[in-house]
């Protein structure tokens, strides 16, 4: 097993234990995977192009209103190992230190809460778990691409810890609308709650 895990760049990750009460709980956006070789249309892996600008859009802009607000906002990222078996079904998009892995040149970065995975779910990343407990979240937003994928493997575990999710649909990509309409039933059933974000306005 430990083989397989070591070449093929992906893990296998345990639950983890639901989240506590806090006392003084905070809602964090979430930017998933938003990558230059996922949103780039010369990328190696890019999400429908008719879908780019939009999400893009979206997610800049709810960027601009945590900032102002002062809320968290945590970045996350696939960084493949350069020789996992994976590497050609994903046409070796997003990995380690290709340029490719890097956000997206059109997405703003604020802060420096950015974390790496080598998994489709962000909480493989216990550093990525610990920050969101050390800092009291219990609500995400959450965005980026693939929405049938990374973004959906890692709401399902949000879920399955307690946090309380509201799922963008207009800040989330996938290959084709049908993929982000799969995403949005599934995590809807297991009691996220989808959104459309209208620019400039303040989630509750």
């Amino acid at each position: 097993m430990a083989i397989f895990m070591m070449i093929s760049g992906f893990s296998f990750v345990a639950g983890g234990n639901p989240i506590q009460q806090y006392e003084h709980p905070k809602t964090a956006l979430l930017v998933l995977d938003m990558q230059e070789d996922f949103l780039d249309e010369k990328g190696k892996a890019p999400i429908n192009k008719e879908q780019i600008p939009g999400v893009t859009a979206v997610v800049n802009s709810l960027i601009d209103e945590f900032e102002k607000s002062g809320q968290l906002i945590i970045y996350v990222k696939s960084e493949f190992p350069r020789f996992a078996l994976g590497n050609r079904i994903r046409r070796h998009a997003a990995m380690e230190g290709s340029l490719g892995a890097n956000i997206y040149s059109k997405i703003r970065v604020s802060g420096t809460a950015v974390f790496s995975k080598k998994n489709t779910d962000a909480f493989s990343n216990k550093e990525f778990e610990k920050y969101l407990v050390d800092h009291q979240v219990n609500r995400l937003v959450v965005t980026g691409v693939y929405a049938d994928q990374c973004v959906l493997e890692t709401t399902l575990e949000a879920l399955k810890r307690n946090y309380q999710v509201k799922f963008v649909r207009n800040g989330v990509g996938d290959r084709s609308e049908k993929e982000v309409n799969k995403a949005c039933e599934k995590v809807q059933e297991k009691g996220a709650e989808i959104i459309d974000y209208k620019p400039n306005t303040r989630i509750k």
